[in-house]
């Protein structure tokens, strides 16, 4: 499901179009779940430099 990605932000992504549920997992270990997500922000976010996209997410 987690895919590494390229950020010294985010470790890796995954993502279940089926359930919908988000997962960012950092460098320091920690996980954050986000249930209900939608496909069109998890490709945003894999679209997008990790660190601003979750900044800018949080403050909406």
């Amino acid at each position: 499901m987690h895919g590494p990605v390229r950020s010294t932000n985010v470790r890796s992504v995954g993502y279940s179009q089926a359930e919908r549920v988000l997962e960012v997992a950092f460098p320091s270990g920690g996980v954050y779940r986000h249930d209900n997500v939608p496909a069109d922000v998890h490709s945003a976010l894999m679209a997008s430099p990790k660190g601003c996209f979750l900044r800018e997410a949080n403050r909406a």
